[in-house]
């Protein structure tokens, strides 16, 4: 968390005096000082004596050092203070005027900065949020150039505002407990920053309606909508312009020989009007000078020689919000970069083709063969991807952390950078993406799940890829496959089913439709749609699955046992269950054969099985089933593997039936607290463990409780799955059956 920006002990003085709403007079009148005394300490115009300076000592109880300090809890803006920031005071002062004029904010007060690309809306925000720091307890910033950006960053606001839902893995959800959070948080004042808003109806989703704060937007947009007011930025006047162009090329160049012909400053003139006033354009010049330690006229000469070609070069989507400076700007740039390291020129192609933000520098490395041979080169040797790196930030074309191996790339580099590639080109990067994510992306067991988390935005992208240029190959194939089975574990089911049936049809067209990836990716398709109760879908799935895997691997195959199990699973769903019963039993002597009798995957096959043998009413089969299978899982080195949480609810379910409440409780609680630390609190498995429990307490007759649970249970169900689903009916059935009992549901293991 960055600390909150330093004070002069004037601004200090100040600060201290307005943080207690107390006038100039009242200090005065306090310490036996002048009013005129004590302006003029506040202005930096004379200094307190030592005795003057202990009287405000004791009148503040705390030391100079504390004086104006932020009281800021939480702080995370994540850009340094632009110490080159010029212009916008008007537009600063304005903001701070109409943001803390009430105490109580409401959606029509919070203010948008809208204005053209490049005009310097995220460098007023900033300034704002440093420039006012000591005002605010929470200073909060949010990118939201994309809805996943903004549930991400809003979303993980949670853990630190310590929210009791903050593992929740349903961003959405967690995003809408940050809301509320602000609009009921009684003390602290806070400031939230939308950053880079390119959807106005997504981020008002978020906005809070009331609460002690305020709210910043930056946008490109022109039109904001009724419920915002805007705040248009202009491009900077021509003195602004010189201001801050002059400024930085002396910093960088500090030793710079004198210029008595006026040369330089003609020249700084002419470019600050070819620019015009654009900040973004300013700060990319000033950028290729300090590198290359050239001076204006330099820079303006080959600026002018380049500008008619380079001028024709401009994003086909957003002409007018990517104006050709800027591009041209970054262009001189990446031709530099070309020229001095070919790698660092590839490099920057490939950033352009993954997720803007968060980019692991690890990912590169891990991936290292996707990447062609001249790039994997140079990636395989620290020293000279360190080199390749360093030579691209150096030209403003990336941010790196080198705290947290992160690297970002804004996403008007990647527009400029994709636009100025062939069209073979393009279809080859995209396919590099592809297979670099593809190939780091974890096979989706549950202790991989944060790493799948952190590559999924990127992921995504190559599925736009995919779309885009109808990419075939098994690399993409399987990456849609991993990512479509690591959604539905997050119970983001719609985009789970998409994408896998998206998997399916890729790898039959890349490996043909009897290739055992085909079956994997149609089991996996199967078990979402009888997740979703559509039993009809599911099974032709699962039969084609299993004769895939007959036929293309032999009877004996570990997939063919798989595929046994979830057919039978379907079976037993329909009731059809002198069908499924055979092919538990093979599925079960098969894995028995070929893991031994410990293995997981005899535990899966058990755990149905008794669950067939339940539902047939023959409790001691069932039991039999149920205890082996839970005793191999406990036996396991994941003591919280969700299958785990699986065969407790299950087993409690069986001791339920049979009167032996003590027991269920012990295993509907031990899933329970299994399901809490994996998954959202609000996550449908969460909810069945509730609702397990909500069970158990209404066949003790203690109503009370189990109308609380089946609430509970009912509202997260209806959140997570949408009121319709037909876990939602089976509760709302359970709760309107109070005090009786209702019919019951079991979940079922799902065998991936």
């Amino acid at each position: 968390m960055a600390q909150s920006p330093r004070l002069n002990l004037e601004a200090r003085l100040k600060r201290e005096r307005k943080r207690r709403n107390w006038t100039q007079e009242y200090v005065a009148e306090q310490i036996g000082a002048s009013v005129l005394s004590l302006n003029r300490w506040e202005n930096g115009k004379a200094t307190p004596h030592a005795e003057m300076l202990q009287a405000l000592i004791n009148l503040f109880g705390k030391p100079v050092e504390a004086w104006g300090a932020s009281r800021a809890r939480i702080w995370t803006v994540p850009y340094l203070r632009n110490l080159y920031f010029t212009g916008q005071e008007r537009i600063l002062a304005r903001l701070h005027t109409v943001l803390t004029e009430q105490n109580v904010i409401a959606i029509s007060q919070a203010r948008a900065i809208s204005g053209l690309g490049g005009i310097g809306k995220t460098q007023t925000a900033l300034e704002y949020a440093y420039r006012y720091a000591d005002e605010y307890d929470l200073v909060l910033w949010v990118r939201a150039d994309s809805r996943q950006a903004l549930l991400a960053q809003f979303a993980g606001l949670a853990t630190l505002f310590g929210l009791p839902n903050h593992a929740d893995a349903d961003q959405h959800r967690l995003a809408q407990a940050v809301k509320r959070h602000l609009e009921t948080q009684e003390e602290g004042v806070w400031l939230l920053i939308f950053d880079n808003v390119d959807d106005i109806a997504l981020v008002q989703e978020f906005l809070p309606t009331r609460g002690n704060g305020a709210v910043i937007l930056t946008t490109r947009l022109h039109a904001v909508g009724k419920h915002l007011r805007k705040i248009e930025l202009d491009t900077l006047s021509l003195e602004e312009s010189r201001q801050f162009l002059l400024e930085r090329v002396r910093a960088a160049r500090p030793q710079a020989p004198e210029d008595p012909a006026g040369k330089e400053d003609q020249a700084v003139e002419q470019l600050c009007t070819l620019l015009d006033g654009l900040p973004l354009a300013l700060d990319q010049a000033a950028a290729y000078m300090e590198e290359h330690q050239a001076t204006v006229t330099d820079y303006v000469a080959r600026y002018l020689q380049q500008r008619t070609a380079l001028l024709r070069l401009q994003n086909s989507v957003d002409r007018h919000d990517y104006p050709a400076s800027v591009a041209t700007t970054w262009l001189l740039s990446f031709q530099q970069v070309a020229r001095a390291n070919s790698a660092a020129a590839d490099l920057l192609y490939l950033l352009a083709f993954l997720h803007p933000d968060t980019i692991p520098e690890a990912l590169l490395q891990e991936g290292a063969a996707a990447l062609g041979p001249h790039l994997q080169t140079v990636v395989e040797e620290p020293a000279r991807l360190q080199e390749a790196l360093s030579l691209v930030q150096q030209y403003s074309l990336i941010r790196r952390n080198a705290e947290t191996g992160m690297l970002s790339i804004h996403r008007l580099v990647q527009a400029v950078i994709q636009d100025g590639l062939e069209v073979a080109q393009v279809r080859q990067w995209g396919e590099r993406a592809v297979r670099l994510v593809n190939h780091a992306f974890p096979e989706g067991e549950f202790t991989d799940w944060d790493r799948c988390e952190q590559l999924l935005p990127h992921a995504l992208v190559c599925v736009e890829h995919l779309t885009r240029w109808q990419f075939v190959s098994e690399e993409a194939g399987h990456l849609l496959h991993r990512a479509g089975e690591y959604l539905f574990w997050r119970a983001r089911y719609a985009e789970a089913l998409a994408l896998t049936k998206q998997a399916v049809e890729l790898r039959q067209q890349a490996l043909g439709a009897t290739h055992p990836d085909v079956a994997e990716s149609m089991n996996n398709l199967g078990i979402m749609h009888s997740d979703q109760g559509h039993y009809a879908e599911a099974l032709p799935l699962h039969q084609q699955a299993l004769s895939i895997w007959e036929q293309a691997l032999g009877p004996e195959d570990p997939s063919v046992s798989l595929g046994l199990n979830n057919l039978a699973d379907i079976y037993r769903l329909q009731g059809r269950y002198t069908e499924a019963l055979p092919l538990y039993q093979q599925a079960l002597a098969m894995e028995e054969r070929t893991h031994g009798p410990t293995h997981s995957q005899v535990a899966n096959v058990l755990n149905n099985l008794a669950l067939l043998y339940q539902a047939q009413g023959d409790y001691e089969q069932a039991r039999q089933c149920s205890e082996r299978a839970l005793s191999i899982w406990e036996q396991a080195s994941q003591p919280n593997h969700p299958h785990l949480a699986t065969c407790l609810n299950n087993l409690g379910g069986l001791y339920r039936v049979q009167g032996q409440y003590a027991e269920a409780r012990q295993c509907f609680e031990r899933a329970l607290s299994i399901d809490e630390q994996l998954y959202r609190p609000d996550h449908p498995e969460v909810a069945h463990s509730l609702y397990n429990l909500a069970d158990l307490f209404q066949a003790q007759g203690d109503y009370e409780q189990a109308q609380a649970l089946f609430e509970r249970a009912l509202t997260m169900l209806e959140q997570g799955l949408g009121p319709t689903h037909p876990r939602v009916a089976a509760r709302l059935n359970s709760l309107a059956q109070l005090p009786k009992f209702g019919p019951k549901r079991v979940r079922v293991d799902k065998s991936w």
